[in-house]
Parts: structure tokens; sequence; C-alpha cells
């Protein structure tokens, strides 16, 4: 257990270094008083905190690049490859992601390259956020969450360290649960401003009821919203675990681009297991459901069959 409690303490230490910051660690605080107070803060307060910011992200990405360093020299920094080999992993990797996108791009080709080219435009006009998305997070992460924790693991199963390690990886997001209730409570504040007006609005936020009535909305969706991304970080913990171990010869360049892509595609949207897409009624019909559902399961399965046949 000495292995767990060590991987669990490096997890939060990481974690907790994005809270060194005054202003982070304050408005996790707020939101966790009063989450309503929270989302009425305006950009112009000098409290007023914006986790998509420059400044913010600049200081996320000292504190992870510092825990990511101080535990890559802990436990030794990665092994590096032959340039063959990392070119080798990297295209393995690659190849497993792009199986599994090969269900959404049947179901809908046009969505795909819209989505794509919303993506480039978004991070195009966020450069900082590109650069938190698709360099910092993903070297980060990959140097902490895998090569650290399952180094620290090395004494277990490739299994059983593969496990806990998406376990700690899907814990270390749980924090985000403040930043999800905030955005949705903001997003009520700004129905209410925009439905009866600044001054109706602001006495009705000043009902007690109301403020409980907001409060609560916004920490159930919250809650959901954090559940998802909790599991789908766990699923993909565990598939970058297993293909870091089995299929990439531990190479951290492999993980890190397949981290990035993952990053840029995002989860996949699913509409064939959607009944309503946009707030309007799917229009999907049931032969390209069933298409559809079968291209998924199809990229399931050969991604699945590309990491056993290297495994093997």
């Amino acid at each position: 257990m000495e292995d767990i409690a060590k991987a669990a303490a490096a997890t939060f230490a990481a974690i907790g270094s994005l809270y060194l910051w005054r202003r982070s660690r304050l408005a996790f605080v707020r939101a966790m008083r009063d989450v309503v107070t929270e989302a009425q803060m305006k950009p112009s307060e000098t409290s007023y905190f914006d986790r998509d910011s420059s400044s913010e992200i600049a200081k996320r990405t000292i504190s992870l690049t510092s825990s990511a360093i101080v535990l890559s020299w802990a436990v030794g920094f990665p092994v590096s490859l032959t340039c063959s080999r990392a070119a080798r992993s990297t295209g393995h990797m690659t190849a497993i992601i792009a199986s599994l996108w090969f269900g959404p791009i049947v179901e809908s080709p046009a969505g795909i390259f819209n989505r794509v080219k919303n993506r480039l435009r978004e991070l195009w006009h966020h450069p900082m956020g590109a650069v938190r998305e698709l360099i910092v997070a993903p070297i980060a992460e990959e140097l902490i969450f895998r090569h650290a924790l399952l180094t620290i693991l090395g004494r277990r199963s490739p299994r059983a360290r593969i496990c806990i390690s998406a376990i700690l990886f899907a814990a270390a997001h749980i924090h985000l649960i403040t930043n999800n209730a905030v955005e949705s409570c903001r997003n009520d504040v700004s129905h209410l401003t925009h439905t009866y007006g600044v001054d109706s609005a602001s006495n009705i936020l000043s009902i007690d009821e109301k403020r409980t009535e907001l409060s609560h909305r916004a920490w159930a969706a919250a809650k959901r919203q954090t559940g998802t991304q909790v599991a789908m970080v766990f699923l993909y913990g565990l598939l970058c675990g297993w293909v870091y171990e089995h299929c990439c010869e531990r190479s951290v360049t492999a993980a890190v681009i397949g981290h990035s892509l993952c990053n840029f595609t995002s989860v996949p949207p699913f509409f064939f297991l959607r009944r309503n897409c946009g707030g309007k009624k799917s229009t999907m019909s049931v032969a390209h459901r069933v298409v559809s559902g079968v291209a998924h399961l199809a990229g399931v399965v050969g991604a699945v069959a590309l990491a056993s046949a290297k495994a093997e």
C-alpha cells in the first residue's frame, strides 16, 4: 500500500500546486461557500477569476510544469528511445486514436469536418488555450500520470498499476466541479439578466429562496458534467496506460502526442445514441443509427486489435 500512498500523494501534490496561487485558491473557496456570489462577479472586479485567461493559464503552466519536473526527477527521467523507435511508437498511438474516430467519421463526415474547423478557429483565436491544451497539459500530465505514477507503482502487475494510475488520473479532475458549478450559475444569472434586465435580476437574486434554487441547480449540473468528465478521463487513463505500457515501449513522446490529439478532438459526439441534438429532436433514421453504431464498434475493435497486436 505504500506505493499507492506515494502515487496518491504525488497526484494531489500536483493538483494542489494549481491552488498555490492566491486568486485560484480564493475563487475555489468562494465557490464552495456561495456559488451564486462567485457567479455574480464582474470581470472588472479585482478578485474576478477566469480560468481561461492568459494570466491564469500561465500560472497553471508554471505549476504543472514544475510538478512534472520534480516528479520526473524523483523517479528518474524517461529513457530516451531512438528516433525510429519513437516514431514507430508515435505512429502506433496515432493509428489507435484514428481507429477510435472511425465511427464518428462514418456517422457524420461533414459534422466532423465542421468540428475540426471550429476547433481550429477556437484555438487560433485563443492561442494560450491552445498552448495549454495541446502542449502543456499533455506533456505535464503524461510525465506525472503515466511516467511517474507507473514508475512508482512498478512493483505491481501491469494491469494493477494501469488501473490505479487511471483512478488517480480521474480523481485529479474532480476539482473541476467548482469551475463547472460557477459556469453553470453564470449562465443562469446571464439568462435572468437578459430576460428581466439588470435591476430586476438583482432583485430576484437578492431573494434567499431564488439563490438557493440557483445554487442547487448549478451544483446538480456541475455534478453531472464533472461525473461525465471524470468517467471519460478514467477510460482515457486506462487506454493511455495500456498503450504506454504495452504498445509504445514506454515512450512519453508517443503518449504526449496521443494526449494532444485527444485534447484536440475532444469526446466523440455519439449522435447515434442521442434522441435530441442541440435542443431539437434527432432526425437520424434507424438505419443510419445502426450503421453508425456498427462503425463505432468496428473502430473500438480495431483499436483493441492494434493495441493487442503490439502487446503480444
